[in-house]
């Protein structure tokens, strides 16, 4: 996905699918919180596990924010999301990562799937 989770499986509550996936970014404390950007939420690693845990999915793959990921893809929420990045902008480097769903364990298993082009 290019952005991430939709806080609506969160919250229960209306919201833009369009905007929660495009601008909800992971975040390194717990909990729901506002972007700076003044648009999306950022997310801590409770509700990346709640999420996961309740969709039955170990990782979540994700192409947003590329100075996160500048030089190779970026795991956090003990392992639970890997960020990649699909541009060269901002002076990084771009990855694509090959899924092999039988193989993957964590969002680590995703990094070391990519393959920069």
């Amino acid at each position: 996905m290019h952005g991430s989770l939709r806080v609506k499986y969160l919250e229960g509550g209306a919201r833009r699918t369009e905007t929660e996936l495009m601008w909800n970014d992971p975040a390194g404390r717990n909990g729901l919180h506002a972007s700076r950007r003044g648009i999306g939420h950022l997310f801590g690693a409770d509700i990346t596990r709640t999420l996961c845990d309740s969709l039955g999915i170990r990782a979540i793959c994700r192409s947003h924010e590329p100075a996160k990921a500048i030089d190779a893809p970026y795991v956090e929420h003990s392992g639970r999301i890997v960020t990649t990045s699909s541009t060269r902008a901002y002076r990084g480097r771009a990855f694509v990562i090959i899924v092999d769903p039988n193989a993957i364990s964590d969002a680590s298993t995703l990094r070391d799937a990519a393959v920069e082009l």
